[in-house]
């Protein structure tokens, strides 16, 4: 089960069982949530319950985040570090593979292609919507991919 596009909805309640759900610990923190919740330790059932959370519940997943960040420190994890040891050869495996750098290559290209295409062209002819649609698309893609190629910004807390 993948827990890490819970990431972004429990790390806004609780940082530490966000964190810990996009790692190895993924399933142990869903289970966490999931029981103060009171539904499946799925990430389907957790978003579901999360759309109709009480204050109550909120309340739970904030003390139990804060037995589980003692557990932790407890036991001497380093959540970040086990987030990026799984992701620390991803550069060293592709460093050779054509298909990823062609991929990026033409992603970047058309990202520039398409902003010099919507300068020059007429703005009434092209709807903003779709322009910002494709925009926030292509740059959310090349974004990933320089930090993938160039590194990220993301560093421990």
């Amino acid at each position: 089960m993948k827990f890490d596009k819970l990431k972004g909805l429990i790390g806004g309640i609780a940082p530490t069982l966000g964190q810990a759900m996009a790692g190895p610990l993924g399933k142990s923190a869903g289970d966490i949530v999931a029981k103060v919740l009171g539904c499946d330790p799925t990430p389907q059932a957790i978003e579901q319950s999360l759309q109709q959370i009480t204050p109550e519940q909120l309340a739970a997943i904030k003390a139990a985040e804060s037995e589980f960040s003692a557990k932790m420190k407890e036991l001497d994890v380093d959540l970040f570090k086990l987030e990026t040891k799984d992701r620390q050869d991803a550069r060293k495996y592709f460093a050779k593979d054509l298909t990823s750098k062609a991929i990026a290559l033409s992603l970047v290209a058309g990202f520039l292609a398409y902003i010099y295409l919507i300068t020059v062209a007429d703005p009434e002819d092209n709807p903003m919507e779709i322009i910002n649609l494709i925009l926030g698309w292509l740059g959310a893609q090349v974004s990933s991919i320089i930090s993938f190629y160039f590194g990220s910004s993301h560093t421990p807390e």
